[in-house]
């Protein structure tokens, strides 16, 4: 019993035609706080209720899809001695010490990877002060299906929206991953195209292809930062998503291996 009122008690008039009306939170708590008998609230939070799963059904759907690739022992790698071969062997064993360690063996830019403006640029920022709000946030994914070798340039960028500091370019040439065409034959994103983007305030570019070590400077150059190797950008249905590219928080060095996610529905 609340306020002298049963659980019986009928909701009035006014009260049925504020839930029935409910838009928001704040609404919700307004109907609940005017309903001073036990009966009331019951009858107002049923009405809530149903408000509650009609929102669900509208919400859309949150995805997170994982664009990076895996990392494993002899993983693909870019062709030059400099780049590390990834070796992951077991140290500690159950048998010895009753739990599993492992050493990881891995190069700065093994698989997929966050660039730091210290790749190219001497003295220049590395991945450890990149801003996160460069690697998180809203994102504009542009779709350029591009054939092998084809040059991908400036009006690209023109016929499409630029909306958000960080640009994740699909040109469908991740399928060629782990194989010889990826860096041999892989379609070539101009200088033109980065200097765009950059003159568009792009903070971050993301990409399913292999960059050149002149858009490198380009992007780098500017202060951008760049995400290689991604892959699975097929299954991203929108257009507008949520980016999270966090490298290894490996101090004072020029890129880092990284969990690469967008997220659609939010």
């Amino acid at each position: 019993m609340m306020g002298g009122v049963g659980p019986n008690v009928a909701v009035g008039p006014a009260l049925v035609q504020a839930a029935t009306k409910i838009a928001g939170p704040e609404q919700i708590l307004r109907v609940i706080a005017d309903a001073p008998g036990l009966g009331r609230i019951c009858r107002a939070y049923k009405i809530v209720k149903n408000h509650i799963r009609c929102w669900r059904g509208l919400m859309p759907q949150v995805r997170i899809i994982d664009i990076s690739v895996p990392v494993e022992t002899g993983m693909f790698r870019f062709p030059r001695p400099d780049h590390v071969t990834v070796s992951i062997t077991e140290e500690g064993t159950y048998e010895k010490v009753k739990c599993r360690t492992s050493r990881i063996l891995m190069g700065s830019h093994s698989g997929t990877h966050v660039d730091a403006p210290m790749h190219v640029v001497r003295n220049g920022q590395p991945v450890d002060q990149i801003a996160l709000d460069a690697l998180v946030g809203r994102a504009r994914m542009l779709r350029i299906r591009a054939t092998p070798r084809q040059s991908i340039g400036r009006e690209a960028v023109e016929a499409r929206l630029i909306d958000e500091p960080r640009i994740i370019l699909n040109t469908g040439w991740d399928r060629k991953w782990a194989t010889d065409a990826y860096y041999v034959d892989s379609p070539k994103v101009t200088e033109e195209f980065a200097k765009l983007l950059v003159e568009k305030g792009v903070r971050c570019l993301v990409t399913d292809v292999p960059l050149s070590l002149e858009v490198h400077n380009i992007v780098l150059g500017s202060g951008c930062c760049q995400v290689e190797n991604v892959v699975g950008l097929d299954q991203v249905k929108s257009d507008k998503v949520y980016l999270v590219a966090l490298p290894l928080k490996i101090k004072g060095v020029d890129g880092a291996p990284a969990r690469v996610i967008v997220v659609e529905g939010m």
